[in-house]
C-alpha cells in the first residue's frame, strides 16, 4: 500500500463513491503549503504525530453521514469489507462522524481528532472510511512519536509520504 493514497473498494461499475478527494491539515508539522495541499486521491497528507490534531476536508457527495474509522493497520485489507466494523474490530482505536458544517463553504472542516500518546504506539494506521454502514475507501496513515518529525522540513516530510508498505 502507498501512503496517502485513498483506496476505492465496494463500487459498482460506473459508480463514483461518495467522497471523491480529501486533504488532511495537521497542526504541527509541515508549512501551511504542506498542510494545506489541494483536494486529492493520491498524495494526501499521511505522516503525523500521535499528539497532532488532524483536520478532514473532504470533496464528498453528501453533507453527512460520513465515518472515519481508525485501525492499526491490516495487512489484508478485506477485513474490513469482510466483517461489520465496531469498537470491538481487531486493531479498532477510535472513530470520528464527518459532517460539513451547514453555514460553511466548500473548504469547511467536516471534524478533527489525534492519536494520543498514550494510548497508542507509533506506526502505521488505517483510516476506513464508511458511509450508510458500507466500507467505500481505505487510506494508509502514518503516526510518529511526538516531536519525532516536528522540525522536519516539506521535502523531508513529503519524504516519508512516498515510502509504502
Amino acid at each position: 500500500m502507498v501512503l496517502g493514497k485513498l483506496y476505492f473498494v465496494n463500487l459498482k461499475e460506473g459508480e463514483q463513491p461518495i467522497m471523491t478527494a480529501l486533504s488532511l491539515f495537521g497542526n504541527r508539522c509541515g508549512s501551511e503549503s504542506f498542510n494545506h495541499k489541494p483536494y486529492a486521491a493520491e498524495g494526501i497528507r499521511s505522516v503525523f504525530e500521535l499528539d497532532e490534531w488532524i483536520e478532514f476536508y473532504p470533496k464528498a457527495n453528501a453533507e453527512s453521514g460520513i465515518k472515519v474509522m481508525v485501525f492499526k493497520h491490516q495487512e489484508d485489507q478485506g477485513i474490513y469489507l469482510k466483517n461489520s466494523l465496531n469498537d470491538k474490530t481487531p486493531g479498532y482505536i477510535q472513530e470520528l462522524d464527518l459532517s460539513k458544517d451547514p453555514e460553511g463553504d466548500e473548504t469547511s472542516l467536516w471534524g478533527s481528532f489525534y492519536l494520543h500518546p498514550e494510548e497508542v504506539e507509533p506506526g502505521y494506521y488505517d483510516f476506513v472510511f464508511i458511509y450508510k454502514n458500507k466500507v467505500f475507501a481505505t487510506m494508509l496513515t502514518h503516526f510518529f512519536k511526538p516531536n519525532e518529525i516536528y522540525e522536519k522540513s516539506d521535502s523531508e516530510l513529503e519524504k516519508l509520504m512516498s515510502q509504502s508498505l
